[in-house]
């Protein structure tokens, strides 16, 4: 029998492998939950890891891909990925860096990087939580708009109805208090985000694909960083209105950024232009890694320490959107 793979690689080797320097590779961590313990100094909050064989203990997580579903193996979830990009990841890299400054950019490199986008974007532990964060505050605020207009006694009345228990009127009023003030929370499989992504591949890949690539690198001296939220979009806060939302990936103004290399990164948008590969300055470089680095999620992954990153791992600084319902 073959062993069960538990260790699901949300951040695939193949590609973080693109971000070493020297052989190495930084981790700030920077999630809320390195800062609970006050114990640990910003100091410890920054490693190293040394060539591909360190990178196997990063960008994963126990059982994220675990579906509990017979006839469902552990390993078919990153099967489906591999073979949706990842497989093809080191060749697409080696033809752009032969590809001169200024070219265009092949129909065929587009859409095989469109894919690989649509599958970091949609494998990730920060998807997960947007998912079934979304679904949460959605759920509910129909749950308190519900029993707000329900009494005690009605509660008891349901609750003997559907279960054959039977509850006080005390108790069903302290449910319904916490129900209306939503002191309560929900848990979901791993099978809820899974679907929802895998079932949204062709859309996010046709969105991605609809939009104008450039692509830009940069010299040795300027690097890329990368994340654990790799895929970053947003559409820029002076165009956000009622129309455009700052998640908006159909939004006419909606700029999305993924760093391919420590040389290379992606801009997709909607903006007129050509889909080239150019040259990278500093203001750019800095504008991506800016990005990056904010809508990060638990990891920063960078090929040299970078001062702009310390205040990361010096106070906890949220991703910086939230799913709100008014």
């Amino acid at each position: 029998m073959s062993e069960i793979t538990i260790r699901n690689h949300y951040i695939p080797q193949t590609y973080l492998k693109h971000f070493l320097l020297e052989d190495t590779l930084f981790v700030y961590k920077k999630g809320e939950k390195f800062f609970k313990n006050l114990s640990i100094t910003a100091e410890k909050r920054i490693f190293g890891v040394k060539g591909e064989e360190g990178l196997k203990n990063i960008g994963l997580e126990n059982n994220l891909y675990t579906l509990e579903i017979n006839g469902v193996r552990n390993d078919d979830v990153e099967n489906i990925f591999s073979e949706l990009g990842e497989k093809d990841y080191d060749s697409i890299i080696s033809s752009l860096e032969q590809t001169p400054i200024g070219s265009e950019v092949s129909k065929d490199i587009k859409e095989k990087l469109c894919m690989f986008m649509t599958c970091m974007r949609i494998r990730t532990p920060q998807f997960k939580h947007e998912i079934e964060e979304s679904e949460s505050v959605i759920t509910k605020h129909f749950m308190s708009e519900d029993f707000s207009r329900k009494t005690a006694k009605q509660i008891v009345s349901d609750f003997k109805e559907t279960s054959g228990l039977e509850i006080t009127e005390d108790e069903a009023e302290k449910v319904r208090k916490d129900i209306v003030d939503k002191k309560f929370s929900f848990e979901y499989p791993n099978a809820y985000f899974l679907k929802f992504g895998l079932m949204n591949i062709e859309a996010h890949f046709q969105i991605f694909s609809g939009m104008k690539m450039v692509i830009v690198r940069s010299n040795n001296k300027r690097h890329f960083i990368t994340s654990d939220n790799p895929v970053v979009y947003f559409v820029p806060s002076e165009k956000v209105d009622f129309y455009n939302n700052s998640k908006n990936l159909m939004s006419p103004y909606v700029e999305l950024f993924f760093p391919i290399t420590r040389n290379m990164a992606i801009s997709l948008s909607r903006r007129d232009g050509k889909e080239i590969i150019k040259t990278a300055n500093r203001e750019m470089v800095d504008i991506l890694n800016y990005n990056i680095s904010h809508n990060s999620f638990d990891f920063i992954f960078t090929p040299v320490k970078m001062n702009d990153l310390i205040k990361f791992v010096k106070e906890y600084i949220h991703y910086p959107f939230e799913f709100r319902m008014s």
